[in-house]
């Protein structure tokens, strides 16, 4: 902001401009952190277990639910897509359960096993009404998990029930690269 006063002296105390900078401030820190979130450092540093571990935590450390991280079984890394791909799968999965759960606990549990990745996420909340239809009654956040496991080859399974909390089993071939 301060560049920016320096450039045009005359408008610096119109509350105008004030209120028009803070607004670029505030959509450029929005921006840092949408690109944060697509590609966060952590990830592409450290690894998708790494990565996972420090979401749950920031989840655990705010008013969300208390989120336990299990891992085993995934030692080194995995091609970028698939690293990319199940951390997106993890962060909707969280978003989800933190928007409409109503959960104060959560597990999130990924796994390697010979050929294939196993993430499972459950909850202690509120859980839903299952239809017979594939994702009929999931709305975008699921929609999207589901395109991205079918992208990775992998399947997904859903076991929820009103009041029971929910549970999201996910299988991916580790060759999905």
């Amino acid at each position: 902001m301060a560049e920016v006063k320096e450039l045009k002296p005359d408008l610096a105390d119109d509350p105008k401009f004030i209120t028009g900078i803070g607004l670029i401030d505030e959509a450029a820190a929005e921006l840092r952190n949408i690109s944060h979130n697509i590609m966060p450092a952590t990830l592409s540093k450290l690894g998708l277990v790494p990565a996972v571990k420090s979401l749950c935590d920031i989840i655990s450390s705010g008013k969300g639910p208390e989120v336990t991280f299990i891992s085993f079984g995934i030692d080194g890394r995995l091609s970028v897509p698939v690293e990319l791909s199940l951390y997106r799968i993890v962060f909707e999965l969280i978003n989800n359960l933190v928007k409409h759960s109503g959960a104060t606990k959560a597990t999130v549990q990924l796994m390697g096993h010979a050929g294939y990745i196993n993430l499972v996420v459950e909850d202690n909340g509120r859980g839903f009404r299952q239809t017979t239809g594939a994702n009929e009654n999931s709305g975008i956040g699921l929609g999207n998990v589901a395109a991205r496991v079918e992208y990775l080859k992998g399947k997904m399974d859903i076991d929820s029930m009103p009041g029971k909390g929910t549970t999201i089993i996910i299988d991916i071939p580790v060759n999905a690269s």
